[in-house]
């Protein structure tokens, strides 16, 4: 199943994220910042973005993420542009989407 691309507003890319990550027993939330910055990218970034999310969620403690100090976010490579950085908070079981980090190739 993939992500469906064309999301006009905020109430549309709930759903579809919640549709799309199906039984995943994680609470999931998001920071306004990762929302605007999600509706700037181009489609197929949106889809590998979405499919990393979900690898994240169905082990959010995993050590294959890259640690990161500041606020106690981690971060996963989305592509060779975009890191995705998120906070995992294990004894409320949530998963909070905080921003991407995009290297910018002059």
């Amino acid at each position: 199943m993939s992500f469906p691309t064309q999301i006009r507003n905020e109430q549309e890319f709930r759903l579809a994220l919640l549709h799309f990550l199906g039984d995943i027993n994680v609470g999931l939330v998001y920071t306004k910042k990762f929302f605007k910055e999600f509706m700037g990218l181009d489609n197929s970034v949106r889809q590998i973005l979405v499919n990393q999310i979900k690898n994240a969620l169905k082990n959010p403690g995993c050590g294959k993420f890259m640690s990161h100090n500041y606020k106690g976010e981690k971060a996963v490579r989305v592509d060779k542009r975009y890191r995705l950085h998120f906070k995992y908070d294990k004894k409320e079981n949530l998963f909070e989407l905080v921003s991407f980090y995009k290297k910018d190739y002059q």
